[in-house]
């Protein structure tokens, strides 16, 4: 059978001087063998030694030919960032999540340092922060926040995969942001458990936002300069609390609070800054036992290991 009808050219990546073929499902890609080894060491031992003779050698088109176990799509992203220096440039550039996927794969499991790298800062942009408050204060707009629920399963598998835990803490959280029927239904075909543990934290969020609330119940503040006021402006925000939880809206904690609108209800300042302290104790307790909800090490164990990680692939 005619070649051609088997494979599919990958043409931005056929160059018509390379010496080796890469094949990967059924798609084929014509590579400058020296490149490829200079940028990753398992390519280069790989390629270092003979690839058979006669029948155990496959070629394609009469070039040496390596077949690699891995998706079409994501070889294709991965060399794409190999022989392309503009394709895949370093964060904060916007780049689509399932690139920064299949480069963390590859790089990872084929020894290109600077790539993997380049693929964890990508991501720790949105997924790693040093404490609380530069989470509430990070930047609700940025593209990967726009994830969906699958997206955002794929990128904890593709963390736990090369052993960035330290992401995992965040991927969490924003997937139990995301409506639980869509989780539920991802449980039909997660093979990993990741979905359930959403779910399981949805279920724990929803008490702890509860839980961050519970200001509203304490109707005694010391110094309190109007009780009845601000008795009606508890009431009020207990409305909104309830109405949150009826639309589905109260499984995440960390959702900011709307001091303002409490404090245009008639909440004296005494009462206020009770209240937010209050709230932020809760708050605090929560985020130091995040790691322990979902089954991971220490803020501090995490830490460790991002700079362990980073520093290896940076050098």
């Amino acid at each position: 059978m005619d070649e051609d009808s088997l494979y599919t050219r990958a043409d931005d990546l056929w160059f018509s001087d390379g010496t080796l073929v890469i094949r990967a499902e059924t798609t084929i890609f014509r590579v400058t063998k020296s490149i490829l080894a200079a940028r990753s060491n398992v390519f280069k031992d790989m390629l270092a030694f003979p690839q058979g003779e006669g029948r155990e050698a496959e070629t394609i088109e009469g070039i040496p030919t390596v077949y690699l176990h891995d998706s079409a799509a994501d070889v294709e992203v991965f060399l794409r960032a190999i022989f392309d220096s503009s394709y895949f440039m370093p964060a904060p550039r916007p780049v689509d999540i399932d690139v920064v996927l299949g480069i963390l794969r590859l790089s990872h499991k084929y020894d290109v340092s600077y790539l993997l790298h380049r693929a964890l800062e990508h991501l720790d942009v949105p997924f790693y922060f040093s404490s609380m408050e530069t989470f509430l204060d990070s930047d609700s707009d940025h593209f990967i926040y726009r994830l969906d629920t699958g997206c955002l399963l794929r990128t904890i598998e593709a963390a736990k995969e090369v052993g960035a835990l330290w992401l995992l803490p965040i991927l969490y959280v924003r997937a139990c942001q995301e409506d639980p029927a869509d989780l539920t239904a991802a449980m039909a075909s997660d093979t990993n458990g990741d979905a359930q543990k959403c779910v399981n934290g949805c279920f724990i969020f929803s008490r702890e936002y509860s839980a961050s609330l519970q200001f509203l119940a304490n109707s005694t503040v010391v110094g309190c300069e109007t009780p009845d006021s601000c008795t009606h402006a508890r009431f009020v925000a207990l409305v909104v609390y309830f109405k949150a939880i009826a639309q589905g809206d109260g499984l995440d904690p960390f959702k900011p609070w709307n001091w303002d609108y409490i404090s245009r209800r008639g909440m004296c300042d005494g009462c206020l800054t009770f209240y937010k302290e209050s709230r932020e104790e809760t708050l605090q307790n929560l985020w130091g036992r995040l790691p322990s909800i979902f089954d991971l090490p220490s803020w501090e164990e995490l830490l460790a290991l991002k700079t362990a990680a980073m520093s290896e692939a940076s050098s």
